[in-house]
């Protein structure tokens, strides 16, 4: 973490923290779902990359 002094907590600690529901909805959520949703966030950050690019290059113009 840059400039923050906090110390990072591990992915059990997490889990903990946020409780047995949580943990549970994820437990029982397909592969599947989880692939899709990882598709739609790249993609999404890809059109995000191209679209400042696109404004810097305008810019420089």
């Amino acid at each position: 973490m840059r400039g923050n002094k906090s110390p990072e907590i591990s992915s059990k600690e997490l889990l903990k923290m946020l409780g047995d529901n949580f943990k549970k909805r994820i437990e029982e959520t397909p592969l599947e779902k989880y692939e899709e949703y990882y598709k739609r966030l790249k993609v999404a950050e890809m059109k995000r990359t191209l679209m400042i690019s696109k404004a810097i290059k305008e810019e420089q113009l």
